[in-house]
């Protein structure tokens, strides 16, 4: 079968990347050498690269989003620019200030790091000079991207050169080598306000207006990059689906996986797992099928809910996990929240998080539990493992009796 990889030797193989691991066990997305110059052909394209652009990197190499696009600049013989990881975690400001002196115009990052960004300036100060006019390309990708983030870091970036046509949303993964879609070159980003409470399988996206109660902010993530083709399974334009890619840098199959268990459909798309919906010929990604809850027959997105979780304010809820959960017959939403508080005053960021959740998706949705900073499992690029952290929320639980 031409979806199975079980027999091929392992030389066949340019690169083996593993999947972050955040909704199931990693896997190995085997690509070989045409799978991966399709894909930095697809990078290229996509990003307009020209031989003045310089690209700068923090996330660890072996991430897609920094493999891919360090080897897409080095092939157009781009100059690169590379930080420690814990460069960045450590030292987020002086991160900043690094980076705008260092003559980077390409910044591929996660959206919480842009989030991490802004909360580090608010908090400290921006560093004196920060010129950001040289950013060409903010690439913002590898989890979904947050309307809000980009609010804020216009907000707070603007008088420091930022144009807000540089932030590039985009959608990607392993499985595709790297980029699949992204929003048009320089034009601003947009999004579109639609009801929260119609985005599973075949529900129509239904357009609110932003201060509606059900209302949730979707960012376009454009349309698909050079090379690819992206379709959403659903049963008419408009309406919630899978998304689904094929192209010269969609990998063969997961390493090892027998043929009946790789994500193909019979006619030979990748199943993507993740959820979206196209709206004026662009596409916009709602969340992963693995991290949808369905509580009392209403479905709930994972990333809503943390997206509820850290905007509650008086409290700094950077890190916090939901999850499906339940006790016997009752189903709800646990949501792990880090934390250093403890005692009375972990109780009062529990209660506040709960009622936050209560106004805008109901009463008895979420329950949510604080646990120690850093304590959540999280990927090499900072992504949070949900399925891994099923475990911590199960010893919290029994530790505190609170389901």
């Amino acid at each position: 079968d031409e979806n199975s990889v079980d027999e091929n030797p392992a030389d066949e193989f340019a690169v083996i990347q593993y999947t972050s691991g955040s909704t199931s066990a990693p896997k190995g997305v085997a690509l070989t050498a045409d799978n991966v110059l399709a894909g930095l052909a697809a990078i290229d394209g996509g990003l307009g690269l020209t031989d003045a652009d310089e690209i700068g990197i923090w996330s660890p190499l072996f991430h897609d989003m920094s493999l891919f696009g360090t080897l897409a600049h080095l092939a157009r013989g781009c100059s690169v620019h590379l930080w420690r990881t814990t460069d960045f975690i450590r030292d987020t400001r002086g991160w900043l200030a690094a980076a705008a002196a260092s003559g980077a115009t390409v910044l591929p990052m996660p959206n919480f790091a842009y989030q991490r960004l802004v909360d580090t300036v608010e908090a400290d100060g921006v560093p004196d000079g920060l010129d950001l006019s040289g950013w060409r390309l903010a690439c913002n990708g590898s989890e979904p991207v947050q309307w809000s983030t980009l609010e804020a870091f216009n907000r707070v970036f603007g008088p420091c050169g930022f144009r807000p046509e540089a932030m590039l949303p985009s959608y990607g993964m392993a499985e595709a080598t790297l980029v699949i879609s992204l929003a048009a070159l320089a034009e601003r980003p947009w999004h579109l306000s639609v009801d929260r409470f119609a985005l599973a399988p075949g529900d129509r996206a239904v357009h609110v207006t932003p201060g509606a109660a059900c209302a949730r902010q979707v960012v376009s993530c454009g349309t698909a990059a050079p090379g690819i083709a992206v379709r959403v399974d659903a049963p008419a334009p408009g309406r919630v689906g899978e998304i689904q890619v094929r192209g010269a840098a969609v990998m063969g199959g997961y390493l090892g996986l027998p043929a009946e268990r790789q994500p193909f459909t019979a006619d030979g798309w990748l199943r993507t797992g993740d959820l979206g919906f196209e709206a004026e010929d662009e596409l916009f990604v709602v969340g992963r099928l693995k991290d949808m809850a369905v509580i009392r027959g209403q479905n709930y997105y994972a990333e809503d809910v943390e997206q509820i979780a850290r905007r509650v304010q008086g409290f700094d809820v950077r890190v916090c996990a939901a999850l499906q959960a339940g006790d016997g017959d009752v189903e709800h939403i646990a949501v792990l929240v880090e934390t250093p508080l403890a005692g009375a005053a972990a109780t009062v960021l529990v209660n506040a998080v709960e009622a936050a959740i209560a106004a805008e998706l109901g009463p008895a949705v979420a329950s949510v539990h604080p646990v120690p900073v850093r304590s959540i499992p999280r990927t090499s690029s900072g992504k949070v493992r949900r399925h891994a952290a099923r475990a911590l929320y199960r010893s919290t639980a029994e530790a505190t009796g609170k389901p």
